[in-house]
């Protein structure tokens, strides 16, 4: 086996050369007993991460506004600082019918420009003058809006929906761009420029609630050869959601990134699941802000959970997850035994998908959902960037 090396270069520009196949483990020993302990420790320790300094926050409304006009918080609750606010791509073809009267954005005189060649350009130069206003050191974009409608991939066609003209523009200015919505924003022309630009992208879907506990279940009942026959999902959702995906069009994006968190569990065992078999998935939209409680009976082993979560809540720290790992990734370099120069790694971020869904990969790469794997694969590349081994639960020296 070949040893593999990585590099990450600082923000202050020093440097950290590790190699994976170091000696150097995380067990911590106390006293002269060598009593054994877990030790965690938080991501802002690591070393290379990007921790310090003033992170700026760009809206197209002020955040205290927008909470109002969503009418998602009350009034009393809420105290946000504004955001900075700016201008973007908007199509109403893409939003679902019930959303259009809640859009505030106009289509401006674009002259001798498409709108399409208007906004590209708009957003563009929004960037640049972004970077260059703030003097910041690097740009990371994320998408937080409303689920889209699935983009019609057809060669040559001239539709773009707005998520994917504003990754165009970020991997043309080399900006890390994540998609946390569920929709096909990463269309195949355009993984295929991120991946020979090297710029980077990550998606899809912010996985918060709902997702986690469903991976997590099905990972362990197939691990325990308890074959899961059925799945069914009854979605309440609040914060206009549930409204904005109860139009068919928009429904299907979340449906598709819902529904295909299971695959790999399922198929990873052969014993209970016949080649092309899997359970019948079912994902259900049931409204916004409704409560709904259903018992299921019939002699059958069923699990019925309540799981009651609040997306604005749980998505919140991991937007901010999402863009210190981008950034990071953007300055984490490796290499093989044998080659001569450090590179990137795929400019398709894997690393995120511990985060997210439906785990944007590169073409022919097995997509893994089982969080405890995910979760796994990114505190080993962690440990990696301070210098320690990857961690493989065998504990051999107490066997």
């Amino acid at each position: 086996m070949k040893n593999t090396y990585l590099f990450v270069e600082h923000l202050n520009h020093n440097c950290t050369y590790i190699n994976f196949n170091s000696k150097i483990i995380l067990y911590i020993y106390r006293d002269i007993a060598s009593t054994f302990f877990l030790v965690r420790v938080p991501g802002k320790h690591l070393g290379a991460a990007n921790n310090r300094g003033r992170k700026l926050i760009l809206s197209i409304f002020a955040a205290r506004d927008c909470i109002m006009r969503a009418n998602i918080w009350l009034t009393r609750m809420i105290q946000c600082k504004e955001a900075l606010v700016s201008v973007t791509s908007h199509r109403t073809s893409f939003l679902a019918a019930m959303r259009t009267h809640t859009s505030r954005l106009s289509s401006p005189n674009t002259r001798n420009y498409s709108m399409i060649e208007f906004d590209f350009i708009r957003l563009l130069k929004d960037i640049q003058e972004f970077k260059e206003a703030k003097n910041v050191d690097k740009v990371v974009v994320l998408w937080t809006t409303n689920t889209e409608r699935y983009n019609i991939v057809i060669n040559n066609e001239a539709e773009f929906s707005p998520s994917t003209l504003f990754s165009l523009a970020c991997v043309l200015e080399n900006v890390p761009f994540i998609n946390g919505s569920p929709q096909n924003t990463f269309v195949p022309g355009l993984i295929d420029l991120a991946i020979r630009r090297n710029s980077l992208i990550g998606g899809d879907d912010f996985k918060s609630g709902q997702t986690k506990m469903k991976s997590v279940l099905v990972d362990f009942l197939v691990g325990a050869s308890i074959k899961p026959t059925s799945i069914v999902s009854y979605n309440h959702l609040g914060n206009n959601d549930g409204m904005n995906l109860s139009a068919p069009q928009t429904f299907r994006s979340k449906e598709i990134s819902k529904s295909n968190v299971v695959d790999d569990m399922v198929s990873s065992n052969a014993i209970l699941y016949e080649p092309g078999e899997h359970p019948d998935h079912v994902v259900v939209i049931k409204g916004d802000g409704l409560v709904y409680f259903r018992d299921i009976y019939g002699g059958t082993n069923t699990i019925v959970m309540h799981n009651m979560c609040e997306d604005s809540l749980l998505a919140a720290p991991i937007i901010l997850d999402l863009v210190l790992l981008a950034e990071l990734s953007t300055r984490i370099q490796l290499k093989v035994e044998g080659e001569r120069k450090y590179h990137s790694s795929h400019p398709v971020a894997t690393i995120l998908s511990y985060l997210t869904k439906a785990p944007l990969v590169p073409p022919g790469t097995p997509v893994v959902n089982a969080l405890a794997k995910q979760r796994a694969m990114l505190e080993n590349i962690l440990r990696a960037c301070i210098g320690l081994a990857p961690e493989n639960n065998m504990i051999l020296e107490y066997k």
